[in-house]
């Protein structure tokens, strides 16, 4: 009777995608009894532990040995998301009155739709009738990841 090894099985995605997380544990869940190694060209090391965590976009590669010498391979992909950048404009307002505007032109980045607060209240692409101050708007993402910029409403000068 012939006995047949079965390979172990490496259960892990192709690809896994960073955004606000500034790490990422691969965690191939095997059995007691196998080794692992993680290899990259792009990270330049070798790790000989079953979680690899990183917060390096790359190719990674891991080697899976059973007890019975069985190997199993899987390159697995991590991206990194663009960071959010916001085109935006301001208009001052004068002191003691409600004149200024924020004019958001685009969103670019990040995971899509976003929605957009501005100190804490959700805000289309243009608020007007703002005064001179400093707002903090807060750019949350489809996967919940926030991104903020401080935008500041100048004060315009008084006119004599």
């Amino acid at each position: 009777m012939i006995e047949v090894d079965d390979a172990p099985i490496i259960n892990l995605e192709d690809t896994f995608v960073l955004n606000c997380a500034s790490s990422i544990q691969l965690d191939p869940e095997l059995p007691m009894g196998t080794t692992w190694v993680w290899t990259s060209e792009d990270a330049a090391f070798e790790l000989e532990n079953e979680i690899l965590e990183t917060g390096q976009a790359g190719i990674y590669n891991v080697v899976v040995t059973n007890e019975k010498g069985c190997e199993a391979r899987k390159t697995v992909a991590i991206e990194r998301v663009p960071e959010v950048v916001v085109d935006y404009s301001t208009v001052g307002s004068c002191q003691l009155a409600d004149a200024g505007m924020l004019d958001i032109r685009s969103v670019e980045g990040g995971l899509a739709p976003y929605t957009l607060l501005l100190d804490g209240q959700e805000v289309e692409s243009v608020r007007s009738n703002i005064s001179s101050w400093r707002y903090d708007l807060e750019v949350i993402q489809s996967d919940g990841c926030v991104h903020t910029d401080t935008i500041e409403i100048e004060s315009l000068p008084e006119l004599d």
